[in-house]
């Protein structure tokens, strides 16, 4: 074992797992997506209309999200995922949960199948940092062909500064862990680990080395290069402490979330 790795397990011994969520059913997992986007979705609120809205939720995952905003009023909701278990058990999560106004649809945010000024609103909650960096601008700007004219873009993601943008928090804790080791210790740490298998086709491994590890300057940058309007621009610090946004430097470094509304 090299040295880097030697010093990743040493450090990962002293840090606890913020948010372990191994050994769980899909049902559970969903109901976990239906939480995280009620706790996002108080950030978008005050700027978007769900209330007879026809709705896009890309990255749907298991579909707990997908549950959630359905209960809004909305007309209806399409959730879109490139992982084909991910929608079959979406499908399911919603059946048994007796939703009539969901829909999902195998697709990637680089080729939706949809008309234009389809969608009044378009989530993408922790999907952002998940899009390849070779499609981010095709991405944004099929959003934008498939979002009607003063509809909503709704954006929540970890920036590439974020203490756990790694992902890998269920095994490897430490601080920052993307920043201080290159990737290729921590794929060797993470392989080590016999990480379990997730609910899609992707193992962790493999969801580590897709994330995009795009910046909050560069996604300033991307979002001002497709044209959107900004209506709401937000970066959350760790644990809401707002005061640390104005400490030079480190607060890119203590930015949590950047949460973004746009509109067409």
């Amino acid at each position: 074992m090299k040295l880097p790795e030697r010093v990743c397990f040493f450090l990962n011994r002293f840090f606890p797992k913020p948010n372990p969520s191994l050994d769980i059913s899909p049902v559970e997992y969903a109901q976990m997506e239906y939480n995280w986007n009620k706790i996002s979705f108080a950030h978008f609120e005050p700027h978007v209309k769900l209330e007879d809205a026809r709705i896009l939720e890309a990255g749907c995952g298991l579909g707990g999200g997908t549950l959630y905003y359905s209960e809004l009023g909305c007309k209806s909701i399409t959730g879109i995922d490139i992982d084909s278990n991910h929608i079959h058990l979406a499908h399911s999560y919603n059946r048994s949960s007796n939703a009539n106004n969901t829909d999902f649809a195998l697709s990637s945010l680089d080729a939706l199948p949809f008309d234009d000024n389809t969608f009044d609103v378009i989530i993408l909650r922790d999907v952002f940092e998940h899009i390849p960096r070779s499609t981010v601008a095709i991405a944004l700007s099929e959003c934008r062909r498939v979002l009607k004219e003063n509809g909503r873009f709704c954006i929540s993601f970890p920036p590439w500064s974020y203490i756990y943008a790694s992902h890998l928090f269920e095994y490897i804790s430490i601080p920052w862990c993307h920043l201080i080791f290159s990737s290729e210790t921590l794929v060797s740490v993470l392989g080590s680990m016999n990480p379990h298998d997730r609910f899609g086709v992707l193992s962790e491994i493999e969801h580590f080395q897709e994330l995009n590890r795009v910046s909050i300057k560069e996604f300033k940058n991307q979002i001002h290069d497709s044209q959107f309007k900004v209506v709401y621009f937000h970066l959350r610090m760790i644990m809401n402490q707002n005061l640390l946004s104005y400490i030079p430097f480190l607060n890119t470094y203590l930015t949590s979330r950047v949460i973004a509304v746009l509109s067409k």
